[in-house]
């Protein structure tokens, strides 16, 4: 059993809590053994008010979290600024949790990289410091003003004109239209108003659901890898011809079969 004992020092403007570990005998104890051993103090905790500085330190007297009022900074983990007995630095990790106390956030200080997990905990997003890779579960979404506020629907393909109006594909109306991606819905918890109901995420890169029609291009045989591209049916892909190649209307490739919804999954490749 170890017993901490705590004890406060104030040095000029620095309020220090240190902690004194004490070992019982060893058994079975002797009168000349029963003295415990007594270890140097450790600072547990060091308030420096001419720094407005806190820092903690963990159980090896290594420090584990700071706090600077001053610039705003929060340091988490780090390398021991006094040498001793332990020589183990400190990795950094900040964790944000939901109400529910599922991990929505992670900052790893060990590997230098930034997860965002979905309401499960699992991984939606995670970016790499060591080699600055972007790993995205499904969708890289950008966000667009849409032509009409009634454009809502996720799974609408959508294009942009020559005059540059963000809207659905639809029937030839005298102006080229080339695919930009797939609307997706309002993530929850997202309000509109009236400044930003036109703002909708577009998804650009990845892969998501699409509307579909069959009707095109022996659109009924299409298989997984199969080319989509934008029809003259308003918001829903088809089967890729030669002539969408050439014309930029192509969205990406197909991964699977149409679903009894009518839609379909992408994987996006603009081009």
């Amino acid at each position: 059993m170890v017993r901490f004992l705590e004890d406060v020092e104030i040095i000029g403007n620095s309020l220090i809590l240190k902690e004194r570990t004490t070992f019982p005998p060893i058994s079975p104890p002797t009168p000349e053994d029963a003295v415990p051993l007594l270890l140097p103090e450790k600072v547990r905790v060091r308030i420096q008010a001419e720094d407005d500085n806190v820092t903690i330190f963990d159980g090896d007297g290594k420090p584990a979290l700071s706090f600077n009022s001053r610039w705003g900074v929060l340091d988490v983990g780090g390398k021991d600024v006094d040498p001793g007995i332990f020589q183990k630095a400190v990795e950094g990790d900040i964790r944000v949790h939901d109400g529910q106390g599922t991990v929505r956030v992670h900052i790893d200080g060990s590997t230098g990289g930034i997860s965002l997990d979905n309401r499960a905990g699992r991984p939606g997003v995670h970016i790499s410091g060591e080699d600055g890779a972007v790993m995205v579960n499904s969708t890289l979404a950008v966000q667009f003003n849409i032509a009409e506020w009634s454009i809502d629907e996720p799974g609408t393909v959508m294009v942009v004109d020559d005059v540059g109006n963000i809207t659905h594909c639809g029937p030839d109306s005298g102006l080229i239209q080339r695919a930009i991606g797939i609307l997706l819905g309002v993530p929850p918890g997202i309000e509109r108003d009236q400044f930003s109901r036109l703002l909708r995420p577009v998804a650009v890169a990845g892969k998501t659901f699409c509307k579909f029609d069959p009707r095109f291009d022996a659109g009924a045989d299409i298989k997984p890898g199969n080319f989509l591209a934008i029809s003259p049916t308003p918001g829903k892909a088809k089967r890729a011809n030669d002539f969408d190649h050439s014309q930029h209307m192509i969205i990406g490739k197909a991964l699977g079969f149409p679903t009894p919804d009518g839609t379909i999954e992408v994987l996006l490749s603009l081009s």
